[in-house]
């Protein structure tokens, strides 16, 4: 685990619990009872002599089935605790635990999720209105933005803090007379393009018959691109303590609504400078009350036109050349593309809007009049002088959601919120630039060494001429080009390319540069620095996956001398070699069994997904690791032991007696793939998933015992077959490398 650092002053929060909702996806149950099943798995050493030999086996049963009870329940507890933890980050600004002394409001969130307590344990709660108190990024005087490291850090404080209640201390395990102790919870969290937890927690137990096992660590992967979703919240503040654009949109809005002579219409303000001449001296006015109120009409109304162009959002499309302008001046260009994002602003009427404005006469609001009369030939006449200046806080709240993460629940959200500030008309400050940008530090605002990880993006090494072909060769347009350097934080966007399909531009100092090339709709390519590039089209397949039980897949290699022949006495028995490749290979056996794909690689779009909830994959070449998990629905039997010369019956229902029915992990498997765009035909992609058991099989606790898929993708395992077809069983020990059958479970075009 890191060392903690963050830009907030950390607080040690244990004595104040957090809890988490009991409702967890399907989808997340999958991938972390991988984890603590491999883990809870033992395997029985020989003695010497057939009733020792008998014994050890019934006790490393035993004991097997206890580390995998040990071990799934942590590993329940991981995912669980995992996604409470990120909802809480997502609906309170990256903040688990907000310092009491940072500036907060209250904000509704669109998913009517409540942030409260379950005992001493911090959840979210569905379904209810949906106000929670959230820390400003940015206020009128200060800037709270917290890093990815600190986030990374609230939630593993969070989960060393709730791990151990979620598992309730054991006691189930206890009850049984089992001793149970445990050493300090470590975890260790990667927010990246999903993610990454690491969780470090040795615990030893022994039971009655004096039985040990141990549990020490598990991972686990949660799919939210967390990184892209940082980038995007980190840009849309950046560019707010730079360029100011949230008071520059409220200013173009004042302006748009502003008072233009004639009779006052709804929702006119006074404006920032008019001069309006007429005969009758006749002004309009307003009350502070008045205008405020028609502000905040405005702003509710007009903060969402707001947009980030090169998201996913809907254009308004008006017909009208100047109406479409506006508009058009509503759309802010800070972002790559990115369309799987959307930014939603919207003015937080739920928290108080500072307003002030001057000059005024009390309450009112009215136009200095300046009289002119005796002029030969012309009758008196007034000029009436609208001059004011607008003083401003606005609670401004910001959705960022990410459609690719968490899919299976439409889309992850992230909310933070920023106070707009105007003051006599400035942005940000009553008279040059607010006080707290004085001597800014990078590292005071982060409250970490941030400023020796920045290059400079200005300090040029040399002149490039970048040209992009598409896959067809003809030139690609508008292909944006950023450059990164390795061990450095920020990223240097370099440009567009023009018609002519190349990018002019200067490349940055930087001892080991890398160009990020990136288009809607083609595979996004990392590279080191060339003259030319040429795009690949990222296609869409229609996703199928197939299991394959281990055990099959083992016997029937050995059957049919590894998928190459069979012996001439048993084409009758079993066909071909073809044939009993085949046999090895079924679809998904009930309604409710669950397969997660995990795809790691530089340029992959759809990194992880749930086999049948979805069956739509984005896929281009490149080299890749492919992670297969299968759960479904089963019913384990209890298994009757020998132990200390009694019979022990062990089940696994949560009772300790009867049947167990529910869900189940039943395997996981992993390969490395590298497709090139030549293997890439059709628009079909079969996956198979190596697995240890089908949810239809019949199923007792001894059963869990057989463990042929090994974590370093061996398959071993004893297996019971008649190669000969001489009606006599061969009992035969078989392991297989990877390299004997992956070429065998390699996904498939169509």
């Amino acid at each position: 685990m890191r060392k903690r650092g963050s830009n907030v002053e950390r607080r040690d929060f244990r004595q104040s619990g957090l809890n988490r909702k009991g409702q967890v996806a399907l989808f997340v149950i999958i991938a972390l009872i991988i984890a603590a099943f491999i883990i809870g798995v033992f395997f029985y050493k020989k003695y010497v002599g057939e009733e020792e030999e008998k014994i050890e086996i019934e006790n490393t049963e035993v004991i097997s089935e206890q580390s995998q009870v040990l071990g799934s329940a942590v590993g329940e507890c991981l995912e669980k605790l995992t996604a409470s933890g990120l909802e809480l980050i997502g609906l309170q600004g990256g903040y688990i635990n907000a310092p009491v002394d940072l500036d907060k409001g209250v904000f509704r969130n669109d998913e009517g999720q409540d942030v409260v307590f379950r005992g001493n344990v911090m959840d979210v709660e569905e379904n209810r209105a949906g106000y929670n108190e959230v820390p400003y990024w940015m206020t009128q005087d200060s800037i709270a933005i917290p890093s990815k490291q600190f986030m990374e850090e609230e939630l593993e404080d969070y989960l060393e803090l709730n791990i151990p209640i979620c598992v309730d201390n054991f006691k189930s395990i206890k009850e049984k007379g089992m001793q149970v102790n445990s050493e300090r919870i470590e975890a260790d969290v990667s927010l990246s393009e999903f993610v990454y937890v690491k969780l470090n927690w040795p615990i030893s137990a022994q039971d009655l018959g004096n039985n040990t096992f141990n549990f020490e660590k598990t991972e686990y992967k949660h799919p939210v691109d967390f990184q892209s979703i940082y980038k995007v919240a980190f840009t849309l503040a950046s560019n707010e303590l730079a360029h100011a654009y949230l008071e520059d949109h409220a200013k173009q809005l004042i302006s748009l609504y502003s008072y233009s002579g004639g009779d006052k219409t709804e929702f006119n303000v006074p404006p920032f400078s008019l001069t309006v001449a007429n005969q009758d001296c006749d002004a309009v006015s307003w009350t502070k009350e008045e205008v405020k109120e028609s502000l905040i009409a405005i702003f509710y109304k007009n903060y969402p036109y707001l947009k980030i162009d090169k998201t996913n959002y809907t254009k308004i499309i008006t017909g009208d050349s100047v109406t479409q302008g506006v508009y058009d001046s509503f759309i802010l260009d800070y972002l790559e593309s990115m369309p799987n994002i959307s930014v939603d602003f919207r003015y937080a009427f739920e928290n108080e809007m500072y307003f002030d404005i001057s000059p005024s006469n009390g309450n009112t609001l009215t136009a200095d009049r300046n009289a002119q009369a005796g002029i030969p030939f012309l009758p008196g006449f007034c000029n009436l002088e609208y001059r004011y200046k607008y003083s401003l806080q606005i609670p401004i709240l910001i959705k960022i959601k990410d459609a690719n993460s968490l899919r299976y629940q439409d889309g992850y959200q992230f909310y933070f919120p920023m106070k707009a500030y105007i003051c006599g008309n400035q942005n940000r400050g009553c008279v040059g630039a607010p006080a707290y940008r004085s001597n800014l530090s990078l590292n005071t605002l982060f409250g970490e060494e941030v400023e020796s990880r920045l290059y400079n993006c200005s300090d040029f090494d040399k002149g490039i001429n970048i040209s992009i072909k598409m896959p067809d060769l003809s030139n690609a347009t508008k292909v944006d080009v950023t450059h990164t350097c390795t061990g450095f934080l920020n990223e240097c966007y370099l440009g567009k390319t023009g018609n002519d399909g190349i990018l002019k531009t200067q490349l940055p100092k930087c001892s080991n540069p890398k160009l990020i090339i990136q288009k809607l709709g083609y595979a996004t390519i990392k590279d080191s620095p060339k003259d030319s590039y040429q795009l690949e089209e990222v296609k869409n397949y229609t996703l199928d996956v197939e299991l394959v039980k281990a055990y099959n897949l083992l016997r029937n290699y050995y059957l049919s001398n590894g998928f190459t022949s069979i012996n001439p006495n048993c084409t009758a028995s079993y066909g071909s070699a073809q044939d009993l490749l085949s046999q090895t290979r079924s679809a998904v056996r009930k309604q409710d069994d669950k397969i997660t794909l995990t795809i790691e690689g530089d340029k992959i779009q759809t990194p992880i997904l749930i086999y049948p909830v979805q069956r739509n994959i984005k896929l281009n070449s490149g080299k890749f690791n492919v992670s297969t998990a299968y759960s479904g629905r089963v019913t384990i039997q209890p298994s009757e032991y020998e132990h200390d010369d009694d019979e022990l019956t062990v089940s696994v229902n949560p009772s300790r007696s009867g049947d167990y029915n529910g869900l189940w992990f039943l395997g996981k498997h992993q390969f490395n793939w590298s497709p090139d765009k030549n293997s890439m035909i059709g628009d079909r992609i079969k996956f198979y998933a190596v697995v240890e058991h089908f949810s239809d099989d019949s199923m007792e606790v001894k059963t869990l015992q057989r463990k042929i898929i090994q974590e370093d993708g061996r398959l071993s395992g004893r297996i019971t077959a008649d190669k000969n077809c001489d009606g006599l069983n061969e009992v035969i020990d078989l392991t297989l490398n990877p390299s004997d059958y992956i070429k065998f479970i390699m996904p498939e075009f169509s």
